[in-house]
């Protein structure tokens, strides 16, 4: 990533700008939060394309080996982390659903 600028939208929702090696200079992609899957106690953010989800370390944890795995280490607290993966935004969201509707 080249920067990063966090600002607000309208609704107060945090909105981060980026430019990124993908898009040509002066292009900015905007990051969105996706609403159902953005817990204010969340302790994690995922990364899935422009999509980004706050969530808990703790239930991912419990619901996903492959999670438990990957998260091991990372810290929880008010500061959270990011996590940028590879899956679709469709793909991730359908993953953080399903372990959410086990809980």
């Amino acid at each position: 990533m080249l920067a990063v600028d966090t600002t607000y939208d309208v609704q107060g929702q945090p909105v981060a700008l980026t430019l990124d090696a993908k898009h040509p200079v002066g292009i900015a992609k905007a990051l969105m939060f996706y609403q159902k899957l953005n817990f204010s106690d969340g302790d994690i953010v995922i990364r899935a394309e422009e999509a980004l989800f706050k969530v808990h370390i703790s239930v991912l944890s419990e619901y996903s080996l492959m999670f438990r795995h990957l998260l091991r280490g990372v810290p929880s607290g008010p500061s959270c982390e990011t996590l940028v993966v590879d899956d679709s935004k469709g793909d991730m969201c359908m993953l953080l659903g399903l372990i959410y509707e086990s809980t």
